[in-house]
């Protein structure tokens, strides 16, 4: 009897405890993948311009670095940039997906900055070449990323020393460790906005259209089947019991 008892004891413990972490843990895909719809053009690092239309923003799979993103046509099947970031730092979680810009002047594509996965505080913040960072830095209130060399390829990139430089030409080191994104709140022209009709002499909206619907999709059966599976022996405990 005693034995009996704490197997059904133990067995509901287990379900109670799968049930309540399972599902948040199976909620982010591993490589953030999130679909964005632009309302105006933007520029990337290295000076590339995408027009208005929908794009897909994903992690690569890379074991050594977890800041390598892709940004690609809605059906992946075109690749139109590979981006090096490093983590960006905000107070509060994201709640929607989010691509924040920096400033720029009318009818001027502005580059993207950073862009944020819902549910996390650390983003990605997009590191630019030399000569593309002094041009942002000239119009910018704030320091644009930068390396501290020439480098310019993806490979030179991946290991190169990093910088920010300022409107004034001046450079200052970055511990990419360590570096936060001090941009705890959207400017206005930066706030997704889908009342709104488009505007190319404003920074472009970047809204959502499949990523929240999607989300639960990454979700695996296996939890449930589990819950299922322990039911029934539990159930079985309990009728065994009855009988004795």
């Amino acid at each position: 009897m005693i034995r009996t008892k704490l197997f059904l004891a133990c067995a509901l413990a287990f379900v109670v405890s799968l049930a309540g972490a399972t599902p948040a843990a199976a909620q982010e895909p591993a490589n953030q993948i999130t679909y964005f719809t632009f309302s105006a053009p933007f520029e990337l690092p290295g000076g590339k311009t995408l027009p208005a239309g929908k794009y897909v923003f994903k992690i690569a799979d890379s074991p050594s670095n977890r800041h390598i993103v892709h940004v690609m046509s809605e059906d992946q099947r075109e690749m139109h940039a590979t981006l090096m970031a490093i983590p960006a730092q905000r107070m509060e979680p994201a709640q929607e997906p989010e691509v924040r810009f920096m400033e720029a002047e009318a009818n001027v594509a502005p580059a993207v900055r950073t862009w944020w996965y819902p549910g996390r505080t650390i983003g990605h913040e997009f590191i630019y070449p030399k000569d593309h960072a002094r041009r942002l830095a000239a119009r910018q209130p704030e320091p644009v990323l930068t390396v501290a060399d020439d480098a310019a390829t993806e490979e030179e990139m991946r290991t190169a020393d990093l910088a920010r430089i300022g409107r004034d030409g001046r450079e200052s080191a970055v511990d990419a460790e360590r570096t936060a994104d001090n941009q705890a709140t959207p400017t206005p022209a930066q706030q997704p906005d889908t009342t709104r009709a488009p505007d190319t002499t404003r920074a472009p909206d970047a809204t959502d259209t499949r990523a929240r619907t999607e989300l639960p999709r990454t979700a695996s059966p296996l939890p449930l089947i589990a819950l299922l599976g322990l039911g029934s022996l539990v159930a079985a405990g309990g009728l065994r019991l009855r009988r004795r």
